[in-house]
């Protein structure tokens, strides 16, 4: 299976949905799952810069 490769504008729209899915009071799992990403990976999304993929956004 080919791993899938997001882009920095859909990292930030992953981490924007996981928040929400996290603020309506899903657990960390459970809110990954819904946006089909594992847990592991939104914890190294999460140690990125923010600043870099907001950067790289507004650039595009």
């Amino acid at each position: 299976m080919a791993r899938k490769r997001y882009s920095d504008e859909d990292i930030l729209k992953l981490l924007r949905e996981i928040e929400l899915k996290l603020a309506e009071g899903n657990d960390v799992r459970a809110a990954c799952r819904a946006v089909g990403v594992s847990d592991a990976t939104y914890y190294i999304y999460g140690r990125l810069s923010l600043c870099k993929l907001f950067e790289a956004a507004s650039d595009r």
